[in-house]
């Protein structure tokens, strides 16, 4: 189990569901809706077979398939957490972990 913790907002990962906030939710309106708040939507690359959407300035960006479904999810912020089985991996040295 992954935790990541951003702005007041805790996202877990395991490999069975994938991001916690995102259980049983893969398609872009539902995803939208989960995460809420103000959005933007752009396209990844111009070779993209569809959007991006943005949202919480940058602390979070979706990308979809021509289906709308979940292809991949980006998490930024500078105050991020990432733990992997307890160990906080973000700013930690390499020869550490």
């Amino acid at each position: 189990m992954v935790c990541i913790k951003m702005s007041g907002m805790r996202f877990k990962y395991s490999e069975s569901d994938g991001l916690s906030v995102f259980k049983n939710t893969r398609f872009r309106n539902a995803i939208r809706k989960k995460l809420g708040g103000d959005y933007k939507t752009f396209p990844k690359s111009q070779f993209s077979e569809n959007s991006t959407d943005v949202f919480g300035g940058a602390a979070v960006k979706v990308w979809y398939d021509a289906n709308d479904e979940v292809k991949g999810v980006q998490l930024y912020h500078p105050e991020a957490e990432f733990y992997y089985f307890g160990k906080q991996l973000l700013g930690s040295d390499v020869k550490e972990l």
